[in-house]
């Protein structure tokens, strides 16, 4: 079992334990975030919280909230003293961007970060696109306020699922774009002459290729610039290694930089369909 899966696992009994422990509690309804930036999270990106205004409510209905989860988030309902208006119970939540980084690497054409969104639940679908199911409410957000609410609808067909113990469940899933790399290296060493044409930005993965070298200026230096054949789809991780290497002749080279970074969202000013990496060497 890999490292990261038997951590999961761990998790996932802790969370099922605190349930387990309230005997005559049990699921109403289930809703998970997920970021495919993030390997099987939301990367504590994204939190979650009971808005003031819905706590009234879920003490009324004898109704708790817990993580489930790492990023998944259960309304649990006591059996023996439960009892909902379906017509009309709605529970609130906040959804806070604990990353400021998420805007960079999340696909959502016009976000307005000073506005607020909605997302009412539940939905057809268990799994869908968060932002194809995302409404903007019109109203203008102020700092520390939730970016977007969630509203849980309490109605009879969640109701009877509960009942039945098939709880529903929904995932929202936000997407990230995909970005051609760029990379720029400046030599540090100026009275050193290398021809772009020698640089070469060697890769382990043949489905990352990289253009020829072009020589640029940043910051007022002499630099050489490169971008890759294809996009990349945004991770926070990428199981891809890079060497800047440069070569005397058809057979002799020598290697620059060795793993060099991957670009990261948001750490340099670039074009909107590139992600950019400056490097010295």
């Amino acid at each position: 079992m890999k490292l990261n899966q038997a951590v999961q696992l761990l998790r996932t009994q802790k969370y099922k334990h605190k349930i387990d422990s309230m005997s005559t509690y049990r699921s109403l309804y289930s809703f998970r975030i997920e970021h495919e930036y993030f390997e099987d999270s939301n990367g504590n990106a994204l939190m979650c919280s009971v808005l003031p205004s819905a706590q009234k409510l879920m003490a009324q209905r004898g109704l708790l909230f817990r993580q489930t989860d790492e990023n998944e988030w259960t309304i649990l309902y006591d059996t023996e003293n439960a009892g909902l208006d379906t017509e009309s119970d709605i529970i609130e939540f906040g959804v806070l961007m604990s990353e400021p980084a998420f805007v960079f690497y999340t696909e959502w054409q016009n976000f307005n970060p000073m506005v607020a969104y909605q997302i009412d639940l539940p939905i057809g679908k268990s799994e869908v696109n968060a932002t194809d199911v995302i409404t903007e409410i019109g109203v203008k957000r102020s700092f520390g306020i939730p970016f977007c609410t969630i509203m849980i609808h309490l109605t009879e067909e969640l109701w009877q699922a509960a009942k039945k113990d098939v709880p529903l469940k929904n995932t929202l899933i936000f997407k990230t774009p995909e970005r051609f790399w760029e990379y720029v290296f400046i030599c540090q060493n100026t009275n050193r002459e290398i021809s772009s044409e020698c640089l070469k930005l060697e890769t382990d993965k043949e489905i990352l290729t990289f253009k020829s070298f072009e020589r640029t200026n940043e910051f007022g230096r002499n630099a050489f610039r490169t971008v890759s054949e294809k996009a990349v789809p945004m991770r926070e991780r990428y199981d891809i290694k890079l060497n800047l290497i440069v070569t005397h002749d058809k057979e002799q080279k020598q290697y620059l930089l060795r793993n060099i970074e991957h670009p990261i969202p948001g750490q340099f000013k670039s074009k909107a369909d590139k992600l950019r990496q400056v490097c010295y060497f």
